[in-house]
């Protein structure tokens, strides 16, 4: 998907969910999701902390090209982490919560098509950036 794009997502809690367009700005767009699923917990997620092995490998990958290589990146495939959304699915405890969120919460370095990340508490986390693809 590209830049101005919106991205539908099942935004929900357990079998409740409904597909969501989420575009824009990121406030609006949580204000958007707690009046339409009625949940708030699709948006009290801690984002910046879900994906912590993509944050680390993204962090020690850029040192790497900065030292080792100077490449030319293609200016038209990249897009503002504000704007680029990924479809999310939190599942703990057999619950699994579906929402969506921006690049920029997630602190993920480079945009990614899908991911899954698996915690120590049997907490598992993926992100995937086609429709509804949670």
């Amino acid at each position: 998907s590209t830049g101005g794009e919106s991205l539908k997502c099942k935004v929900g809690v357990g079998f409740i969910n409904k597909e969501i367009n989420c575009e824009g700005n990121w406030d609006t767009l949580k204000n958007t999701l707690k009046e339409k699923t009625g949940f708030g917990n699709v948006t009290n997620l801690d984002f910046g902390s879900m994906f912590t092995k993509v944050i680390s490998q993204g962090a020690s990958r850029k040192k790497r090209q900065t030292e080792g290589e100077t490449t030319t990146a293609a200016t038209s495939t990249t897009q503002d982490p504000d704007s680029k959304y990924y479809c999310l699915t939190h599942k703990i405890a057999g619950v699994k919560i579906r929402t969506c969120a921006p690049q920029s919460a997630l602190k993920f370095a480079k945009p990614l098509e899908s991911y899954c990340e698996e915690k120590e508490d049997g907490t598992k986390n993926c992100a995937c950036d086609t429709d509804l693809c949670n």
